[in-house]
């Protein structure tokens, strides 16, 4: 599923975060913190998805502060968008390997001779 974050320099200089623009976090001016769980419930990761991620600054306030942040969810998303693509191969490894040139399904245990 495709993910789409937005970070966004308030004038208040609060950053939001939102993701696909309904679930979100605040991280305050006062005291720039973010925690690794609310980072992690915000992304609610799940095998295949695709992340991007945005930052908007109209009026180019704490420029550094947001960078900052923007670079800290390209990182973590990057790191996860290339995990969805690992496991996308996986499972189709798995597949290829669990199934005959006609699509049926079949397991190691179907190769052994039976006796008759």
């Amino acid at each position: 599923m495709e993910k789409k974050i937005i970070l966004t320099m308030q004038p208040s200089k609060d950053i939001d975060i939102v993701l696909n623009e309904h679930d979100g976090i605040t991280i305050g001016k006062e005291n720039r913190i973010v925690k690794a769980e609310d980072i992690y419930n915000l992304l609610k990761y799940e095998r295949g998805d695709v992340y991007t991620v945005e930052s908007v600054n109209v009026q180019n306030l704490d420029v550094p502060v947001l960078k900052f942040f923007t670079e800290l969810f390209c990182d973590i998303t990057e790191r996860l968008n290339r995990l969805s693509e690992s496991q996308s191969g996986d499972e189709d490894e798995e597949y290829e390997e669990h199934t005959d040139k006609n699509g049926f399904e079949h397991s190691s245990e179907d190769d052994e001779e039976l006796p008759l």
